[in-house]
């Protein structure tokens, strides 16, 4: 799984006779990358360094999450992703 916090456009995108209801932009694509890198990383869950910041107001999420970095396809530099198990996320509660 991966979670990114960021604006997106949301709505209907195609034609009458076919459209879809869809969310685009930059965060929505972090997040498929973030996903995609779950493999990558061994890992369940992959958060953006934003998700991570807000959830980190919120919660001791050190403890769970450890801070990676990893290449996103089509992009030049590295990212940090906040990784952890979903196992572990019972421990937030």
């Amino acid at each position: 799984m991966g979670v990114n916090t960021g604006w997106a456009s949301i709505g209907n995108v195609g034609s009458k006779a076919n459209s879809d209801y869809t969310a685009l932009g930059e965060a929505v694509n972090r997040a498929f990358r973030l996903e995609a890198a779950t493999r990558e990383l061994a890992c369940d869950l992959a958060l953006g360094h934003e998700t991570y910041h807000c959830l980190s107001g919120c919660t001791d999420a050190s403890r769970i999450f450890k801070a990676s970095t990893v290449m996103f396809k089509g992009y030049e530099e590295l990212t940090t992703a906040h990784t952890a198990e979903l196992s572990s996320l019972s421990s937030l509660f």
